[in-house]
C-alpha cells in the first residue's frame, strides 16, 4: 500500500477568525501539512523558501489590495493552485 504525503497548503489571510476557521475546516476534512501567513510581504519570503501544493489567497491585505495581490503572488512563478477567498462584493474584480 502507498501512503501519500499530505498536501501543503498555505493560508494567506489577515483576519484570525477567518484563518482559524479554514484552518479548523481543513484539518477535521483531509491531511494537509497548513501554514499560515497574513501580509504580502510574508507571503512572498515564505514562496521564495516554501512550494506549496494549494495557496488559499485573500485579495484584500494589510500591504497589498485586489489585482495586486494575486499579480504579486503570480510573479513568484509558484506552481501552487490558487484559490482566492475576498469578502469583497465586486463582479468587476471577480470578472478581471
Amino acid at each position: 500500500m502507498t501512503t501519500s504525503s499530505p498536501i501543503s497548503l498555505l493560508i494567506v489571510e489577515d483576519e484570525d477568525t477567518v484563518a482559524e476557521f479554514l484552518q479548523a475546516l481543513l484539518e477535521e476534512n483531509s491531511d494537509y501539512l497548513i501554514q499560515r501567513v497574513d501580509c504580502m510581504d510574508d507571503t512572498l519570503k515564505h514562496l521564495r523558501m516554501n512550494q506549496p501544493d494549494v495557496i488559499l489567497l485573500d485579495l484584500n491585505l494589510p500591504d497589498s489590495m485586489g489585482q495586486d495581490t494575486l499579480k504579486a503572488v503570480l510573479a513568484t512563478e509558484t506552481k501552487a493552485a490558487i484559490i482566492i477567498m475576498t469578502g469583497t462584493d465586486d463582479e468587476d474584480l471577480a470578472a478581471k
